[in-house]
């Protein structure tokens, strides 16, 4: 008896593949490489898994970060904001989501809007800290990026006392 073959799911495997690929070329700064790849897997995870499954959002999460180094920061808020959204509607409360939020707020000021991205970049960084004994070791690199986000954040906001006041925690982490 032959085996049927679901098509969807095949793609949504094929999307793994296409996500490492992405991220290889994300590696090898070929942003626009990446940031195709991983939108046709987010499309793909959306239409196929659901708009709020976990492999989906990971794929919205990874192109928000390309953005993020592409500087199209409206791009960057609008992947970071799908999933913040779902984030809010499911109440999670692990790591990831405040993750989620502190680059949704690094979106937010990449455009300059300091006084919406400082609750969230705040709040995602002291969230992640709480919550780092469950980061894994792989993606620690999410809560070091945060505080000189917020750095530069009070920086580029011509808040010299403040971005003085996070340096200073800063460098003992390093």
């Amino acid at each position: 008896m032959a085996k049927v073959i679901d098509f969807g799911l095949a793609k949504a495997l094929g999307g793994q593949l296409m996500e490492t690929l992405g991220t290889l070329y994300a590696r090898q700064r070929k942003y626009e490489a990446a940031a195709e790849m991983l939108s046709q897997v987010a499309d793909v995870r959306k239409r196929v898994l659901g708009p709020e499954h976990p492999n989906t959002l990971v794929a919205l999460v990874g192109l928000g970060k390309i953005r993020l180094q592409q500087e199209q920061h409206g791009d960057a808020e609008a992947a970071f904001r799908e999933v913040y959204r779902i984030d809010e509607q499911k109440g999670t409360d692990g790591w990831e989501r405040y993750n989620n939020q502190h680059l949704l707020g690094a979106a937010l000021a990449g455009q300059k809007r300091y006084a919406q991205a400082e609750p969230l970049l705040i709040s995602g960084y002291e969230g992640m800290l709480h919550r780092q004994a469950t980061i894994p070791a792989g993606n620690r690199g999410n809560l070091t990026d945060a505080l000189p986000r917020i750095v530069r954040l009070y920086e580029e906001w011509g808040k010299p006392d403040k971005a003085a006041e996070w340096r200073a925690k800063l460098a003992p982490a390093k």
